[in-house]
């Protein structure tokens, strides 16, 4: 559900119960490979906490955490921070 801005310091989000047994960070622990991970600021689903758990995690070089500012858990296509982080990221990863 949207919950208006001035509402959102008063409303709690709890971290659905199946989420909190993933292991995410554990399973990007193992993965040497290039690694981005991106999240979208307001993403009520994955929160900003949970990707910056898996970015630490990542043993991957190199690696990169992007926060798409507005973002919720879909669509961050749409925003132009996500197509430049996928390029950026392209270009870090193949040396370029």
């Amino acid at each position: 559900a949207l919950v208006p801005a001035l509402l959102k310091p008063l409303v709690a989000c709890d971290i659905d119960d199946a989420l909190q047994r993933e292991d995410n960070p554990g399973r990007v622990a193992g993965l040497a490979m290039p690694t981005l991970v991106i999240v979208g600021s307001e993403d009520n689903i994955t929160p900003p906490k949970l990707a910056e758990d898996v970015h630490e995690a990542s043993v991957g070089q190199p690696k990169r955490l992007v926060e798409v500012e507005g973002g919720g858990h879909n669509g961050l296509e749409a925003y132009d921070a996500f197509h430049s982080a996928l390029a950026e990221f392209y270009d870090m990863a193949l040396g370029d």
